[in-house]
C-alpha cells in the first residue's frame, strides 16, 4: 500500500481551481497520511470539512510544491491614514525634571536682571528708595549624562554677578556696563560641582538636583573698609537642593513644581547669619505648538535663620535677638514666561515677574532670558 503525504492548507484561500478542468490544487504545507485506497473522493470530503467554499463533486487532486521561504517574511502592517509621527521638541520632553541620556550633554546660560526703587520692612510696609538698584545674574551650567539609565547626570555650576546703583529713574540696562566704581561692580560670584538624579526607578518625572557653591571673589558683600563699592554677592558657601516634578495633561499642557533646600553658610568673610530658604515654585504651560510653550509661574520663598545671632545699636546696646528656625525674611512674585525651539538642539527663553509681597525683602521685578542647548 503507498502512502502519499499532502501538504497544504485546507482554507479556501491554499486552493487554486481550475474550474474547466475541475482540478484543484493543494499548497504542500501541513502533512497528512492519505492513501492510494482514499480516493480523490474522500480526500475532498476530508478537505471540505476545513473550508467555507466546498469543492465541486468530481474534482480531481493534485499537488504544487508549497515556498517554505514565505515563512520566514515579515510583514509591517502600516495604517495608512495614520497621521506622521510629529517630533517632540526638547522644550516638551526635556523639563526640569528629566534627565539626559548617557553621552548627552546640556548647556544653558540663564540671565536675570532684578531692579528695584522700593522694599518692603519688617511689617511688609512698602517704602520708596532714593536710588534704583539693579543687579544682574548670569548662571551657567552644564550637565552630562553618565549612565545607560538616564538616571544620573553630573556637571558645574558658574555664576556671574553685577550690580549698578543709580538714580530712581536711571536705566538698569547700565548694570551691563560691567564695572567698578564705588556704584557698581562685576564679579565671577562662585563656582561648584552638582548632580542631578532621578530617585525612583519607575516615576521619570520626578528627579533631584544638588549643587554646592564655593565663593570665589574676594569681599563679595563690601564689608571690609578699604573696600569701596556696593554689595554684590553672598560670600557664602552654598548648598542647593532642588526637587523637581512635571505632569503631561493631554498634548498641550503642562505642570511643573519645585521645591527648594538653599542653605547659605557664614563665612569670615560675610556679615549673613546662616540660613535656609525654602523657595516653592509652581508652572502652569501651554504648548501651541510642538516648538512653542507660554508659562504662568509663581514662587514663594521663606527664609529660616539657623543660628542665633543678637543685634546691637551704636551704643552697644542689645536691641533684638534672632533664634534658630526664626522667620526673618520672605518675599513673592509671579509673571509669564515662553519658550521657543530655534532649532532640534537650541532653545530660548524669556520671562518677567514681580514681586508682589515681601517682608524685609526687595519689592521690584526680574527680567529673564536663557539660552539652552542639548546634544
Amino acid at each position: 500500500m503507498k502512502k502519499h503525504v499532502l501538504k497544504g492548507t485546507v482554507n479556501y484561500e491554499a486552493i487554486k481551481i481550475n474550474p474547466a478542468e475541475l482540478k484543484s490544487l493543494e499548497k504542500q504545507i501541513a502533512e497528512f497520511p492519505l492513501t492510494d485506497e482514499v480516493g480523490d473522493r474522500n480526500k475532498s470530503f476530508y478537505i471540505n470539512t476545513y473550508r467555507e467554499n466546498t469543492l465541486p463533486a468530481g474534482t480531481k487532486l493534485e499537488f504544487y510544491t508549497y515556498d517554505w521561504t514565505l515563512n520566514e517574511l515579515k510583514v509591517k502592517i502600516v495604517d495608512e491614514s495614520a497621521a506622521p509621527e510629529t517630533e517632540v521638541s526638547n522644550i516638551f520632553a526635556f523639563t526640569p525634571s528629566k534627565l539626559l541620556k548617557k553621552n548627552q550633554v546640556e548647556a544653558q546660560l540663564f540671565n536675570n536682571l532684578y531692579t528695584q526703587t522700593a522694599y518692603r520692612n519688617g511689617d511688609k510696609e512698602k517704602i520708596d528708595l532714593d536710588t534704583r538698584d539693579t543687579y544682574y545674574g548670569g548662571l551657567f551650567y552644564m550637565l552630562y549624562g553618565v549612565t545607560n539609565s538616564s538616571r544620573v547626570n553630573v556637571g558645574f555650576d558658574l555664576n556671574v554677578k553685577a550690580v549698578y546703583i543709580d538714580t530712581t529713574k536711571g536705566n538698569p540696562l547700565k548694570v551691563f556696563k560691567f564695572k567698578t566704581t564705588p556704584y557698581s561692580r562685576t564679579a565671577v560670584s562662585s563656582i561648584g560641582p552638582k548632580i542631578k538624579f532621578q530617585p525612583l526607578r519607575n516615576v521619570s518625572n520626578f528627579s533631584i538636583q544638588s549643587a554646592f557653591w564655593v565663593p570665589i571673589s574676594k569681599d563679595l558683600e563690601s564689608i571690609e573698609e578699604d573696600n569701596d563699592y556696593p554689595w554684590l554677592d553672598y560670600h557664602m558657601y552654598t548648598w542647593w537642593n532642588q526637587f523637581f516634578f512635571d505632569k503631561t495633561f493631554g498634548s498641550n499642557w503642562q505642570i511643573f513644581t519645585e521645591a527648594d533646600l538653599l542653605f547659605r553658610f557664614k563665612t569670615k568673610n560675610s556679615n549673613t547669619a546662616t540660613h535656609l530658604d525654602i523657595p516653592i515654585s509652581f508652572f502652569l504651560s501651554w504648548f501651541p505648538t510642538t516648538k512653542a510653550t507660554i508659562y504662568y509661574q509663581i514662587q514663594y520663598a521663606p527664609r529660616l535663620q539657623l543660628q542665633k545671632t543678637e543685634n546691637y545699636n551704636g551704643e552697644g546696646q542689645l536691641e533684638s535677638t534672632v533664634n534658630p528656625f526664626e522667620l526673618t525674611s520672605d518675599y513673592a512674585h509671579t509673571g509669564l514666561g515662553g519658550k521657543y525651539q530655534i532649532t532640534k538642539n537650541l532653545n530660548i527663553e524669556a520671562s518677567t515677574t514681580y514681586f508682589f509681597t515681601s517682608m524685609n525683602g526687595g519689592a521690584g521685578s526680574t527680567y529673564n532670558l536663557g539660552i539652552r542647548i542639548i546634544l
